[in-house]
């Protein structure tokens, strides 16, 4: 009977590090800091909020800009969209490939599976365009907002009615 070997299981955060590493770039307390913050939350997160989560003593918003950048163009986080067209980011590791369906009412985010869009991508190449890549996203009114929205209507018409 031969040993089973088991590979200790990489955490995100050091699997965010060596990405950076194999990118050639330092590792800095404020990428640490910026990974932890987005390592908080499910799903897309706006800059500010990142920035709040680790304390303006840590640096400046242009060096969360500028990290966010960098991580971007080796892989390591997503861009997605609000409505307004606020920017949001989320971390890519070790998640499967997914979009966005964004609530126009509350700014709320849900995934949706992806799915692929080759054929573009390939009429694309074909056209001569290289580095190809997209952005997708979905937006509409979730249903916890759509129930307020028919409360407040129901409300705002049971008084009108009543006068």
């Amino acid at each position: 009977m031969g040993a089973i070997s088991t590979q200790p299981v990489e955490s995100p955060l050091d699997e965010a590090r060596a990405r950076i590493r194999n990118a050639q770039m330092r590792i800095t307390k404020p990428r640490v800091a910026i990974i932890e913050s987005l390592l908080q939350h499910e799903g897309p997160v706006s800059i500010e909020r990142i920035h709040q989560d680790m304390g303006t003593d840590v640096c400046d918003l242009v060096t969360v800009y500028r990290c966010l950048a960098a991580f971007e163009s080796i892989g390591m986080v997503r861009r997605s969209y609000l409505h307004n067209g606020t920017c949001l980011f989320e971390l890519t590791l070790g998640a499967q490939r997914h979009y966005h369906i964004v609530c126009k009412a509350c700014g709320g985010t849900d995934r949706v599976d992806y799915f692929p869009i080759e054929g573009m991508d390939n009429l694309i190449k074909e056209r001569g365009y290289t580095e190809v890549s997209h952005v997708v996203e979905f937006f509409g009114v979730c249903p916890t907002c759509q129930k307020d929205a028919t409360s407040r209507t129901s409300r705002v018409n049971g008084v009108s009615a009543g006068k």
